[in-house]
């Protein structure tokens, strides 16, 4: 988990420089900036309680039975 904090918060910093960018040259933020900052933090936030979970094993074990 460690490993992931960094370029999370990488790409936490390039929504928030381009929501600055949008309000500082068109006077507001991009509704498309909150939707997507809010999709990308949900699975920054919720992808080591669920990996962990019997559900997420059997997607996986299907997908590598797949050969996806």
């Amino acid at each position: 988990m460690v490993v992931t904090v960094m370029p999370g918060l990488l790409a936490d910093l390039l929504f928030v420089l381009g929501m600055i960018h949008d309000r500082r040259t068109r006077g507001r933020v991009h509704p498309v900036y909150w939707i997507a900052g809010a999709a990308v933090v949900a699975v920054q936030v919720l992808r080591v309680p669920l990996s962990t979970t019997s559900a997420w094993t059997r997607v996986t074990d299907w997908l590598l039975a797949a050969g996806i």
